[in-house]
Parts: structure tokens; sequence; C-alpha cells
């Protein structure tokens, strides 16, 4: 049984490589940020629940976690897992806490160490349809269909390009998973469900946003 999930692990790995060398060819290599997919607003209150699925290239097995999101315009990202185990992490464009169940807070500025910050703004980039700040940073590649667009993107910026090899949006009216690889040849996947856009926060999510 394992060994027949390790080929189905490397046979969804090549396709998706595959799939990727084609996002990635000069002919999808978009020009002009007006042309991007309206995939976001900065003015909304944007929430989900996640699923992210690890490849390490090192391991057989994929390492699944799962919890829920909130990004807002004046009080930044939740990202909270709460499986397998809970932990929190919040961020805005300055600063970054991250607590493990009950363990203590561990905060980090953008000056003491700017490459999560970096990597984090990608992410606010993204869900608030930041076309020029995703344009500063990567060279952009764009593939539709009829039910989905896919968006590429390759780091341009000197300190993203020494962690990430390439990022893959995929959506439709809205935003349904983002794929990450970093150098390393190690993937990251982000499956988003019950993505939900509003004008304010409920109490319950502005009382978890207050950290």
């Amino acid at each position: 049984m394992i060994k027949v999930l390790f080929l189905i692990s490397l046979v969804y790995l090549s396709l998706s490589v595959t799939h990727a060398n084609e996002l990635f060819s000069p002919e999808n290599a978009v020009e002009e940020t007006s042309t991007l997919p309206n995939f976001g607003n900065a003015d909304l209150v944007i929430s989900a629940e996640y699923t992210q699925v690890r490849h390490i290239a090192s391991m057989d097995a994929a390492i699944r976690s799962h919890g829920d999101f909130i990004l807002a315009p004046e009080l930044g990202l939740l990202w909270a897992q709460k499986k397998p185990f809970i932990s929190r992490l919040w961020m805005d464009q300055e600063k970054m806490i991250q607590q493990i169940a009950d363990a203590s807070p561990i905060e980090i500025n953008a000056t003491q160490n700017p490459l999560p910050f970096s990597i984090g703004r990608i992410f606010f980039a993204i869900f608030r349809g930041d076309h020029s700040g995703l344009n500063d940073s990567f060279s952009a590649y764009l593939m539709h269909s009829d039910k989905d667009w896919q968006l590429g993107l390759i780091p341009r910026d000197p300190l993203i390009s020494k962690a990430l090899r390439q990022i893959i949006v995929t959506g439709n009216k809205e935003i349904r998973s983002i794929d990450i690889t970093d150098i390393k040849g190690n993937r990251q996947e982000l499956i988003f469900d019950n993505l939900n856009s509003s004008l304010q926060l409920t109490p319950q999510q502005k009382q978890r946003l207050i950290h």
C-alpha cells in the first residue's frame, strides 16, 4: 500500500512539473499588470479555511495541516493552524508574532529578519489584488481555461529569490490554491475552502486578530 501511495505521489508531482513548465513558457509571460485577473480587494476582510500539503524532497509522504486565516485591512493577517497541533501566526507589514500551543509568543520585526516579511507580503499582495506589488518583485505568467486561470510568479527580488523558486496561484472567481516551490525543490500547496469576503470584521474575528 505504501509503495502504491508513493507511486501515485510521484505521478502527481510529475504532472505538476509538466503543467508548471507549460505555464512558465515565454508565450504566457505578462508584460502589463492590468492583464492579470482581478483576484482580490484591498478594502475587504478575507477569511478562509485552508489545507496545507508539504512535499519535502527528502521524504516519501506529504505532511498535512489544517486551519484558517483572516486578512483584514487594518489589523493584518492571522494564520491559525488547528491540526495536527495548534499554532498561531499574526503579522502586518512590520511585525510578526508566532505562538505554538501554550508556549510563549515569539516576536520578530522586519528590520531583524526581513525575509519572512518579504514572503508574507506576497500573501498580502495576492489576496488584496495588489498587481503592482507583485510586478515589483516577480516576473508573471498567465494561463486561462474555460474553468479557471493560473498565475505563475518567478522571483526577481534578490531576497525572495534566495528562498523561493516559483509560485503558482490557481483560481476562477476566487483564489482556490497557492503552490509554492522553494530553491531546494520542496513544495507546499495551500488549498482554500469557504473563502469569504466582507466589508467588516465580525466581533469574533476582531477579537482573534487583536493579539
